[in-house]
């Protein structure tokens, strides 16, 4: 999409994408958009890509929103949601984002993002909130800055809320200036040291305790939970839920990715709840709020 404006894209199933192997050409994606405006981006699985980001927004994009959606089994040199040269505010929730993989590896992929959930590159005011991100290769949130790129973002003024990032392999979230946000979100089977703190060199990885020190995660925490996901059922399987303790809902997203209003809290992650089966169906295709 180029120039899209006031735009809906849902209930898709978008799958086996990029396995031309052409990804440093650098267009690859199973979507991508330069300069949209008003968009919105629910109810999708992307699913089984292959060489190329599972979805892309390149440059200039604009009130963005991108939820409830499934982005699965990815393996890319960057993330399964690449955000590029966004400056205006853009918004990421209620998506689960789950199994990407470095399409390289033993190297670093795309400026260090190999196998990363979510990549803010050379972006400003992007919001990520109420999602799980897990079984990354990487991080759960990955932002650079790009001095050589005129316009573009500093890595300043992101959002990251009421996510869980889950079993990521080198931690959950790297912010590159102190001008961000972090809180309530709730990390799960990730390093000591799980926060990237990457503004002296060399860069530092932080424990919890370290990272709230400058401000961030008053509210977040480490919980033990069991998560699993086949992206070929929608089949996703949650255990030990009971260990999140409600936060307060950050920026008025007060429906869970099924649609079931969640209050003045809620939970970290795309969930209000998930009632008392383990298994449940995630194909958001079948969910639908009264809209």
């Amino acid at each position: 999409g180029m120039g899209t404006q006031n735009t809906l894209v849902e209930d898709n199933l978008i799958e086996w994408v990029g396995w031309q192997d052409a990804e440093r050409a650098w267009e690859a994606a199973g979507v991508k958009f330069h300069f949209a405006r008003n968009m919105l981006f629910r109810r999708n699985v992307v699913r089984h890509i292959r060489h190329a980001n599972a979805l892309w927004m390149d440059s200039g994009n604009s009130n963005t929103r991108i939820t409830g959606n499934v982005f699965a089994d990815v393996m890319t040199v960057s993330a399964a949601i690449h955000m590029e040269m966004n400056v205006a505010n853009n918004q990421i929730d209620n998506n689960i984002i789950w199994d990407i993989r470095n399409a390289e590896p033993g190297t670093p992929g795309q400026r260090g993002a190999g196998g990363s959930g979510v990549f803010l590159h050379a972006s400003d005011r992007q919001t990520v909130a109420d999602n799980l991100i897990g079984r990354c290769d990487n991080v759960g949130v990955f932002p650079v800055f790009r001095a050589d790129r005129n316009g573009s973002g500093t890595g300043s003024e992101h959002k990251i809320y009421n996510n869980i990032v889950a079993r990521c392999d080198k931690g959950g979230i790297i912010f590159i200036r102190e001008q961000n946000e972090a809180d309530g979100n709730a990390y799960v089977g990730l390093p000591e040291r799980f926060q990237g703190f990457f503004v002296t060199d060399p860069p530092q990885w932080l424990d919890l305790a370290s990272w709230r020190t400058h401000g961030w995660d008053k509210q977040g925490s480490i919980v033990n939970l069991e998560i699993s996901l086949d992206p070929d059922r929608l089949e996703l399987t949650m255990s030990g839920q009971d260990a999140l303790q409600k936060v307060p809902v950050f920026n008025h997203i007060d429906s869970d990715f099924f649609g079931q209003s969640t209050g003045e809290s809620r939970i970290p992650g795309p969930f209000n709840e998930l009632g008392s089966t383990r298994t449940k169906s995630i194909d958001p295709r079948r969910f639908r709020s009264a809209e």
